[in-house]
């Protein structure tokens, strides 16, 4: 699975709970104090690696989970021979391979079962949807190394969500590659059931960009395909989630502040004139206005701007 950092550590700390429970059992039957250091050890380790997997192993395959296991067997036994740990090996490799073995059922059986969406949510047990924008990232910067035009890229991403995540996951993206000139940028976008970039012209009109395309869901017969976009000197393309034009849509306001495709259209519109730090802060402002002070979904913008001439 596609652990992210806060799911790999909860999942540690979730797995290591019994074992130091029976750590402090057999501590107190056996009148020594090996068993609780000796599980304090491998806790110590395991949350140290996770963080170390989280940099190199952006998606876990299951089959990983022995050597990984064997590889923090040998830095515990390392450090507990170093730390002169007084525990007898044989009882140290049993209690160790028994710990391992509750985590992994922990892992794979209890915790997807009392919670259906944990394995799709990279691991945690408390916001979901993490590992589907771990998967995409993953995904993406792999497949954009060796051909990066967005019809392979999106097509790359919906076949990693249906082959990785279950059913009832699905995600949206806007892909772009640009070609920089030293006044002016040439792209190729395209959507995968993400809003359409707009882009804010130097007379202050605006414009959807990009081609349209079915959303991120394992879709067999999902077909991508990008448009041209030219960036001219002083222009501003700005790229958005569904956040920011469903702000205040909720709302039963009388104000109609709520920021629907033809009113962000408008107020990117005035934005003529703004940098790009200016353009994204007069958004990120509506946004809170619409939303009551308290935005409730998150929003998120990015802006391309090309220097005036």
């Amino acid at each position: 699975m596609a652990y992210t950092l806060r799911g790999r550590l909860e999942s540690r700390l979730a797995a290591a709970l019994a074992p130091l429970l029976a750590a402090c059992v057999i501590a107190l039957v056996a009148k020594a104090w090996w068993p609780v250091e000796l599980a304090a050890l491998m806790l110590a380790v395991g949350l140290a690696l996770d963080a170390v997997y989280h940099r190199l192993i952006p998606y876990q395959p299951g089959w990983a989970a022995l050597p990984l296991g064997l590889l923090e067997l040998g830095a515990v036994m390392g450090l507990a021979r170093l730390l002169d740990v007084a525990a007898p090996l044989a009882a140290a490799l049993a209690f160790y391979a028994g710990a391992w073995l509750l985590a992994q059922v922990l892992a794979h059986a209890v915790l997807p079962l009392a919670r259906l969406s944990y394995g799709d949510d990279g691991g945690e047990l408390g916001r979901p949807g993490a590992a589907v924008a771990a998967l995409a990232r993953h995904t993406v910067r792999a497949t954009a190394q060796h051909r990066d035009d967005p019809e392979n890229v999106l097509a790359m991403l919906n076949e990693a969500v249906g082959r990785q995540l279950s059913p009832s996951r699905f995600c949206t993206a806007v892909y772009a590659t640009i070609e920089l000139g030293e006044m002016w940028a040439r792209m190729q976008i395209a959507s995968a059931g993400h809003p359409l970039p707009m882009l804010l012209r130097t007379h202050g009109g605006t414009e959807e960009v990009g081609r349209r395309g079915p959303l991120l869901a394992g879709f067999q017969d999902a077909r991508y395909a990008a448009d041209p976009t030219h960036l001219a000197a002083g222009e501003s393309l700005v790229l958005y989630t569904d956040g920011v034009i469903e702000a205040g849509a909720r709302e039963s306001s009388e104000a109609g502040e709520d920021l629907d495709p033809a009113r962000f259209s408008r107020l990117l519109g005035a934005c003529v004139g703004l940098d790009a730090d200016g353009i994204a802060a007069r958004i990120e402002q509506a946004v809170v206005v619409a939303e009551g002070g308290n935005p409730r979904d998150d929003a998120a913008i990015v802006v391309l701007r090309l220097p005036p001439q």
